[in-house]
């Protein structure tokens, strides 16, 4: 199994000038740009399963619903932990399966809502535990700060897709990976490719033999 980080963020290290920042007003502030929508487009359609964070959907509720490469809708993850609003439009696109996780049982927005409780495991290393006994391959990971602290601590992520927009936010709350990490990640880059002076980074997450 395969996760895939796939991040953006500003030069000054920010994910967004505020939580319920959603992808349209990113673009209209030029911290996300046509290119880098159409490559989460992308990511998500080479995935099988999408783990996500309760903040990044409140935020945008329309993510999906894109088809795989097995042309299947992939499985979105979004981890709460005190569930959500059923009038998001989110919960209205039938076509995602979507699964809650969280340390406990919490309310769903209908009976199509899976969810999954991790309780006193680590709660990564318990969702890609499932995920592989479904025979899931291929996982993109749309963290955020809180989130992508889980599957970095657990030292779980395969790879980083990094965007760095050339913008200078000034302000912010939620970095790539929130701190404290129990020990450093090393990453040595692959390949990077300049478009319209926005960066796009692929890097490999090092480990120690």
């Amino acid at each position: 199994m395969k996760v895939i980080n796939l991040m953006l963020m500003s030069l000054d290290g920010e994910i967004a000038s505020r939580s319920d920042e959603t992808n349209d007003e990113r673009l209209q502030q030029g911290v996300s740009d046509p290119y880098d929508q159409n490559l989460v487009k992308e990511e998500i359609k080479q995935s099988e399963a999408v783990i996500i964070g309760a903040a990044s959907v409140r935020a945008d509720a329309h993510l999906g619903p894109f088809k795989n490469f097995r042309g299947d809708y992939p499985t979105w993850f979004i981890y709460t932990t005190r569930g959500f609003d059923p009038s998001l439009a989110f919960w209205q696109q039938s076509a995602n399966p979507r699964v809650l996780v969280s340390a406990g049982l919490l309310p769903r927005s209908s009976d199509k809502v899976g969810s999954l409780c991790y309780g006193t495991h680590p709660p990564g290393q318990f969702l890609l535990d499932h995920l592989r006994s479904k025979g899931v391959e291929r996982v993109l990971l749309l963290g955020v700060g809180k989130v992508n602290q889980i599957f970095y601590g657990e030292n779980l992520v395969d790879e980083l897709k990094l965007t760095i927009a050339p913008r200078f936010l000034g302000r912010g709350q939620t970095r790539v990976v929130n701190a404290p990490l129990p020990t450093p990640v090393q990453l040595e880059l692959i390949s990077s490719l300049v478009k319209d002076s926005f960066i796009y980074s692929h890097y490999r997450i090092r480990r120690e033999n």
